[in-house]
This record gives structure tokens, sequence and C-alpha cells, in this order.
């Protein structure tokens, strides 16, 4: 894994119904603006406590990602940049990235 997404999962909690993620995939071509060219749904069925370590300064840190399923299979936030992301194209390429936003339950019907 390279060093922007090497991160450990320290935990994981189920998630209560009703987040979702919204994921982007963006492509900046060199010397050009960041477009979105891709952008696809998912639910949290977890939430994964993951300790990250800043790659430009060795700082470590940990943060809460969501965890959603992709191609049928449990995956944070990290994880699915690190699949979908190339922050260093061969030369002519555009760079990828990925954005996620999380989305809150609407409301909560209390019986």
């Amino acid at each position: 894994m390279s060093e922007p997404f090497a991160n450990t999962v320290l935990s994981v909690t189920a998630a209560p119904p009703g987040f979702s993620v919204v994921v982007h995939h963006c492509e900046t071509p060199e010397g050009g603006r960041e477009k979105v060219v891709e952008r696809y749904a998912f639910p949290v069925i977890a939430w994964a406590v993951v300790k990250r370590t800043d790659w430009s300064d060795g700082r470590e840190d940990t943060r809460v990602e969501p965890v959603f399923l992709h191609n049928g299979r449990p995956t944070h936030t990290s994880d699915y940049r690190y699949m979908h992301s190339d922050l260093t194209p061969e030369p002519g390429e555009p760079k990828r990235t990925v954005g996620v936003v999380v989305g809150e339950p609407i409301g909560y019907v209390i019986p």
C-alpha cells in the first residue's frame, strides 16, 4: 500500500441505520481543473477507528471513518481511496482522487 493510504483499522462498531456516503471520483489533468467523473452512493454499515501516519511528516493520529460495502466487501474510506486514486500519474494522464461526503439520517421515529 502506498504511503498516503497506509492506515490501520484499530476497531469497528456497527452503524445505526440511515447513514450513507457519496463518493466522487475526480480527475485533474496536468495544469487543469478538477472534474467529477463518477459518483456513487453507499449505505454506511459500520464505523471504524483508523490510525494513520501522515506520510509527509510522520505524525500519527486516529480518525473515525465510515465503513460501507463495495463489491460485496466492507471497505473504509482510506481503503476505497487507495483502490481508486492515482496521485502520481504517468505523464499525460490525469491525477485521480476520491472525495467522500457522509450523509446523516433524515430523522428517527421514536415509538
